[in-house]
């Protein structure tokens, strides 16, 4: 069963086109020309770390005051100046980094492929508690009210004493036999654990206890084959007001009541990448690299970008008056948030790498590697803040900002 697993995952990545890799079956569209009427400028570049180098981990930097941190699959935790890029102090876990960090209630937490999951001190890096779970650590562990919160690849939701790490309690949701390679991340809501599962199902769990107060299918499987019933929640999701959004691979986009879990509408959407939300609307890219913006209300889309398509872009950010997004080969487009029309667009790095790998070679023709953009741009304090699979990171503002 286990090497049965493996090739069935290696056939949705390959077949699926969750991948940095745009579609496999046809090309990314070629950058659309279009008439450029924001100015971006680039504020510091810097390489910070390795990156998530040939794996599929979209690792996103975290801030506190004037200081961020990011990790890389090596094992290393880097502390970095928010306003010129330069690093602070580095560290090495000796461990291979897998989740990404989060910096809550005073500790980075950080987990790893082989279920270590590690608590340091922002100011130094310096170890505070370290625990163990089942199974690889896809997302960056949370905490809120004294607990640590931690999903494992294996399905399972745990509960740590945030000040030792000790176990305080789990849940178990079952995981189909094949899924995408990535999961979302659990959210904390007041009292509230919200989990969007591989079976396409979103369970809302007491903080405090782990027991289960209302649990929702998102999506239903359907299709002969298994490919066809993957309805994984990959993307993280997210709250507004009395709604959690979330949404399934080859499934729907739904709004839940967050007391009882009622479903308020639903729309077909297939996504993987990630999505946004101001007071009115919501911004998803879907599983082809479209960009499309739906009434927060109602689910009723409004605009859908298509230049962009099967670019595997990254999720949408709000920048300023405008959404972010980048996509395999390096590029950072803006869009205008009223219709979705491209306003501004950046290379994240021009130069060439030098690799000692064979990996990054590609005989379709259609892309590159080593350029490629896995996780969503940040905003902080302004800047939109982009890093590649390789450690290269970049800030941008408006020009004139």
């Amino acid at each position: 069963m286990p090497l049965m697993r493996i090739f069935l995952f290696l056939a949705i990545l390959i077949l699926a086109g969750c991948s940095s890799s745009p579609s496999p079956v046809l090309p990314p569209l070629p950058l659309p020309t279009f008439k450029p009427t924001l100015g971006i400028s680039t504020q510091w570049r810097s390489k910070i770390g390795f990156g998530a180098r040939y794996f599929y981990l979209r690792y996103k930097p975290v801030f506190a005051g004037d200081v961020g941190y990011s990790a890389d699959y090596q094992g290393g935790v880097y502390a970095f100046d928010v306003n010129s890029g330069d690093l602070l102090w580095q560290k090495n876990m000796h461990f291979k980094l897998t989740s990404g960090l989060s910096l809550q209630e005073g500790r980075l937490l950080l987990g790893s492929n082989e279920g270590d999951v590690i608590a340091l001190d922002p100011k130094d890096g310096h170890k505070l508690w370290q625990a163990k779970v089942s199974s690889e650590v896809l997302t960056p562990p949370l905490s809120a009210q004294g607990y640590v919160i931690v999903r494992s690849l294996d399905g399972q939701l745990y509960a740590l004493d945030a000040a030792s790490g000790k176990q305080r309690w789990v849940f178990e949701s079952s995981v189909p036999l094949l899924t995408l390679r990535g999961n979302s991340a659990p959210l904390i809501v007041n009292d509230m654990v919200l989990l969007g599962s591989d079976n396409g199902k979103l369970t809302a769990l007491t903080l405090k206890g782990g027991i289960e107060l209302w649990q929702t299918a998102i999506a239903v499987p359907t299709g002969r084959t298994e490919l066809e019933r993957i309805i994984d929640i990959d993307v993280d999701l997210m709250v507004v007001d009395d709604l959690v959004y979330a949404v399934t691979y080859q499934g729907r986009l739904a709004a839940v009541q967050l007391d009882n879990g009622r479903i308020r509408w639903v729309q077909n959407m297939s996504s993987y990448a990630g999505m946004t939300a101001d007071a009115y609307r919501i911004y998803i890219t879907d599983a082809q690299s479209q960009v499309l913006a739906l009434n927060r209300m109602s689910g009723a889309i409004l605009w859908r970008q298509e230049k962009l398509l099967r670019r595997s872009l990254t999720g949408p950010v709000l920048h300023g008056d405008y959404l972010a997004v980048a996509d395999y080969d390096g590029y950072i487009h803006w869009l205008d948030r009223e219709d979705g029309h491209i306003v501004a667009r950046a290379l994240l790095n021009d130069v060439a790498y030098l690799f000692e790998e064979d990996w990054q070679q590609d005989d379709s023709g259609y892309y590159n590697k080593e350029r490629n953009i896995l996780a969503n741009p940040v905003v902080y304090k302004g800047m939109l803040i982009v890093n590649d699979r390789f450690g290269i990171m970049s800030a941008y503002t408006f020009s004139g900002s």
